[in-house]
């Protein structure tokens, strides 16, 4: 009887102890939820652009007083040369401003001016209505061997037409130039949207023309073809000839400039 006891108190007292750990373990109330992640920002700074004037390079600037003013910019990663206006964008840098001599970029929220001074090769080219001085030699190229079957000559009214050019702000905006490609390399210039009652039509000039030659030189950029107008304004010639394919056919237009 007294080992029957024994067992007894032990069967309850075991029994007591796993009603316990049942207690403890709450099986009647949800787990609680995991703590709230702690969001954290990161500490790294963002990559600071590079330099602008490691991207581009500002061949030239046209100036206009009065506005529509453009420059002349190469892409230096890419080679590609291309005229822009105020407002335009290139990559992460918008053109705020055209002046004379320089041009101002709103690039990595700064105000950054690029002008044609700094540049570390030759000067660049301005084109403006005020005289500018030049002392660039003209470069020698090769002449095409294609002569041309038809040769057109009139005169020119230089400076009233330079006035007309400038002024013209319908062939200004609309006026498309397309390099005309040859064995990889750009042979002059493919016109087109040029307006009917703009000078250059009327001069003789037409659209799908490829602009090649002028004064012997060829219009490999457009850098090149500013250029030659500077010298051309800037420079005492009177005969002016422009070379240019029309149905795969050269022509030759002969200008003589009467300056006063």
């Amino acid at each position: 009887m007294r080992k029957f006891l024994i067992i007894f108190i032990f069967f309850l007292a075991n029994c007591f102890s796993r009603e316990s750990v049942i207690l403890k373990r709450n099986i009647f109330t949800a787990p609680p939820p995991p703590p709230p992640k702690i969001e954290t920002t990161s500490i790294l700074k963002p990559q600071p652009l590079p330099p602008l004037e490691t991207l581009i390079e500002i061949l030239g600037i046209v100036y206009f007083p009065k506005g529509n003013s453009y420059a002349i910019i190469k892409d230096k990663k890419t080679g590609i040369e291309g005229i822009y206006k105020e407002q335009e964008m290139l990559g992460q840098a918008k053109i705020i401003k055209i002046e004379k001599d320089k041009v101002y970029f709103e690039y990595d929220n700064k105000t950054i001016s690029l002008n044609l001074e700094n540049k570390p090769s030759q000067a660049g080219i301005i084109i403006s209505k005020d005289e500018v001085s030049s002392d660039e030699k003209q470069k020698i190229n090769i002449v095409s061997p294609k002569i041309p079957e038809k040769v057109i000559s009139m005169d020119v009214d230089f400076e009233k037409t330079i006035t007309e050019l400038i002024n013209d702000r319908n062939l200004i905006q609309n006026l498309n130039l397309t390099p005309n490609v040859n064995e990889g390399k750009i042979d002059g210039f493919k016109v087109s949207n040029l307006p009917e009652n703009s000078i250059p039509y009327q001069y003789g000039l037409r659209n799908g023309d490829i602009v090649r030659r002028v004064n012997g030189i060829l219009i490999d950029s457009i850098a090149t073809g500013f250029n030659v107008y500077n010298q051309i304004k800037n420079s005492n010639i009177n005969v002016v000839t422009v070379e240019i394919l029309r149905g795969n056919q050269p022509l030759l237009f002969t200008f003589r400039l009467n300056r006063k």
